[in-house]
């Protein structure tokens, strides 16, 4: 379902990948092409998930300066969903917290419900693990998995989020 990794990036490696992941929004990596902390996070992944096949590192972030706080969903091929109606699941996805300073609310919830993927329909969260960021861990998450963001009181939290595919991506 999901695995916390605590420290799991310096400070020093956060922070680069803060500016990175700022100047790179949204961007898909080459396996073979990533930064050094990027090439770690890949590493800590591939000790729980098989990554033998994986040909892109789609990457995303969130910070509540520049974007807003998603609500219930899956990681999922985007283009394919709006463009088909269709779910395509990377082989996992990973919630990388690079900057945490003074925050208070913005949690990451996990449900535990098994809810089924529905296009159009809006699940509810009935039993939930909660995630308070803390910088330089890691979230990593089995295809499927619903989360959301709880609401966000203030401070700054910059989230860097990967997903790994083992094949391209629609709008590719």
């Amino acid at each position: 379902m999901y695995k916390l990794i605590r420290e799991a990036l310096n400070n020093e490696e956060s922070f680069s990948l803060v500016e990175y992941t700022l100047r790179n929004y949204p961007s898909e990596l080459s396996p073979d092409k990533l930064t050094r902390a990027h090439k770690k996070i890949y590493d800590i992944v591939a000790e729980s998930y098989d990554l033998k096949d994986c040909v892109l590192v789609e990457q995303w972030h969130n910070d509540p300066n520049y974007t807003f706080y998603p609500i219930e969903h899956i990681d999922k091929d985007e283009g394919l969903w709006r463009e088909k109606e269709e779910v395509s699941l990377p082989i996992c996805s990973a919630i990388v917290y690079i900057l945490i300073k003074d925050l208070e609310g913005a949690n990451l919830e996990i449900s535990k419900d098994g809810i089924p993927i529905k296009p159009k329909e809006r699940p509810v969260f009935k039993n939930i693990d909660t995630v308070v960021p803390e910088q330089g861990s890691i979230v990593l998450l089995d295809p499927g998995v619903w989360h959301q963001v709880s609401n966000y009181e203030k401070g700054r939290r910059v989230t860097l989020i990967l997903n790994f595919w083992d094949k391209p991506l629609y709008s590719s």
